[in-house]
């Protein structure tokens, strides 16, 4: 066990030298907003948006447009945020009319025995 403890500490200790050379917490607010101001200021070079096309088939396999399988062309975006980590992300937006939502509502004294 003291070896344990001991590796323990040694994380603590290099967490607190790591946590103390970031600085003081208003030096940390002010390089965060520096960073916000940054990608605010220059969107393109962290945020890239582009248009894509797939055919699905009914199994959802990626087809090949030649393909003579019953499938279906299917329009999207796709976001690349270039942060750490790098995320890429699909996207589609839709509209509804609201007469086509369903009319169930959440039932909150059923969803409270869970918590």
């Amino acid at each position: 066990v003291k070896w344990l403890n001991l590796n323990i500490h040694d994380r603590i200790d290099a967490d607190e030298r790591q946590i103390e050379a970031l600085g003081d917490s208003q030096s940390m607010l002010e390089n965060e907003l520096e960073c916000l101001r940054n990608v605010l200021d220059h969107p393109e070079r962290y945020v890239q948006v582009e248009e894509r096309q797939m055919r699905l088939s009914t199994m959802n396999v990626v087809l090949d447009e030649s393909d003579t399988d019953v499938a279906s062309d299917i329009a999207f975006a796709l976001a690349r945020l270039s942060g750490v980590p790098r995320i890429n992300s699909a996207f589609m937006l839709a509209s509804y009319a609201r007469d086509d939502m369903s009319e169930t509502r959440i039932d909150f004294g059923y969803a409270e025995r869970y918590l």
